[in-house]
Parts: structure tokens; sequence; C-alpha cells
């Protein structure tokens, strides 16, 4: 075989065994999610998105649908202005992790203003890029 089949072949490969696996929003999917590697939660946050699932919902139904955010900002008054929740994070051989992408929601007199994704320094190297960004189908 030539230089130019191996490639095609090559490339259908990873094409077959990589999948950018986008899927609809279903709540236990999100909320029973693999700390692992939240592969649900990255293919049903496009759907988050695009479908504006979340938009002028309350606090309380957010919660409900996508259940504790990680983390919560509040105001000095005490009133919740943004909330979060973990989509992917990347760990390399330590503790800290090299990349994180938040689900971030902004927050107008108890109802989602703004629902859009934050995304760290993404200190991965391409290897780690390329498997922790795709779902290998089994």
């Amino acid at each position: 075989m030539n230089k130019m089949t191996n490639t095609f072949i090559f490339f259908i490969l990873v094409v077959t065994l990589c999948s950018c696996d986008e899927r609809k929003f279903d709540r236990d999917g999100w909320i029973n999610d693999d700390p692992v590697d939240y592969s649900n939660r990255r293919s049903m946050v496009n759907d988050i998105l695009h479908n504006k699932i979340l938009d002028n919902k309350e606090i309380s139904q957010v919660t409900d649908l996508l259940g504790k955010p990680e983390w919560v900002d509040t105001a000095k008054s005490g009133v919740v202005i943004k909330m979060y929740y973990i989509v992917q994070l990347s760990y390399g051989y330590d503790i800290d992790p090299k990349f994180s992408k938040l689900l971030e929601l902004e927050i107008d007199n108890g109802k989602i203003k703004n629902v859009k994704i934050v995304m760290g320094i993404d200190r991965r190297s391409y290897i780690e890029k390329i498997f922790t960004n795709y779902k290998i189908v089994s």
C-alpha cells in the first residue's frame, strides 16, 4: 500500500474510534455522571446552550434539573449571582487540574440571565487533548 492509502485508513480508523458524542439533555445522566471524565455532561452541554434549557429559570428549577452546583458566587448581601457546574476536568500526574470547562450561570433577581461555558487555561499536551476531548466508543 502506498503512503496515501495508509494515511486514509488511519484517518478513517481515528474517526471511527473517536466520537464527539452529542446528546440531548437528560437530568439523570447529568446528575449521575461519572466524575472521572464527565462524558455525559460534555455531550449534553451543547443541548443546554443551543436550546436555552435554563434561560429564565429560577434557581430552584435549575437545581432540580442539574443538582447542586459545584461553586456559587454571592454578592456582599449574600444573594447568589453566579453558579458553576463542572463539564470537564482533566488531570495530569498531580492533584491540580490541567484543564477545566465549567457551565457558568449568571443570575439576576433569582432567575438565570445568561448561560455560557468558561474554560480554564489549557496545560494539557497535544496527546492529552486528543484523549480527553473525545470519548472512545466501546
